[in-house]
């Protein structure tokens, strides 16, 4: 990631993203500062979704890890396609918004249904326990239906398991979870009993504060 775009220009700068109503997107903004300017100070701003607050883009100077946010949004308007903005917010005179990508990728009807019409999903964390970075590169469009990031974290107090894949089709998988994920999981070292043996951490945590909600459109 080498290129960026910046805005020394204006308060409020926007893309507006023609979409298709009444179904999920995931949008991702990922911000890569990497001393562009020569200053030395990376800078934070704002980012609105349709006119709400999404996030606060505080940049890091870390040379290997982009900030990113991500939201699941369903744009609500009785036409067949709507114009949705994503907009950076500048909030102070010495800090200039910039961007380094936007990606915006469609989202089954029939995933995060317990997402209600009103708000939407902010990203706590993805993670697959259990998993060094090599799972990684298992994942592609046929495994990733929505181009969802999964972070691989093993964990040196617990054991760290990789298993067979559980077959496409034999349980129903809830949010469409890609088999490099469900393959691998941590498990607790000290086991007293059976009773506990079986006992998993699930690879997806739901924080809180994780819904947002917002105002109709």
């Amino acid at each position: 990631m080498n290129t960026l775009r910046f805005f020394p220009e204006g308060r409020r700068n926007c893309y507006k993203l023609p979409l298709v109503s009444h179904t999920k997107f995931l949008f991702r903004a990922v911000f890569f500062y990497g001393d562009y300017d020569g200053l030395s100070r990376p800078p934070s701003f704002s980012l609105e979704i349709d006119g709400n607050s999404w996030a606060t883009g505080t940049t890091s100077m870390n040379q290997h890890q982009p900030v990113y946010h991500e939201l699941i949004y369903r744009p609500k308007e009785e036409e067949p396609t709507v114009i949705v903005s994503v907009c950076l917010v500048r909030t102070r005179e010495d800090a200039i918004p910039f961007i380094s990508s936007l990606e915006v990728n469609h989202v089954y009807t029939d995933m995060y249904k317990l997402m209600e019409n009103k708000t939407a999903l902010y990203l706590h964390s993805r993670i697959n326990y259990g998993a060094n970075r090599s799972v990684e590169k298992l994942f592609g469009p046929l495994e990733e239906c929505c181009n969802r990031v999964w972070k691989s974290k093993e964990m040196s107090e617990y054991l760290n398991i990789t298993e067979n894949p559980i077959p496409w089709g034999s349980q129903l998988q809830e949010n469409d979870v890609p088999w490099p994920v469900m393959a691998t999981f941590i498990q607790a070292k000290n086991v007293s009993d059976s009773s506990t043996s079986d006992s998993l951490l699930c690879p997806v945590f739901y924080g809180p504060n994780s819904s947002v909600s917002f105002k109709s459109n």
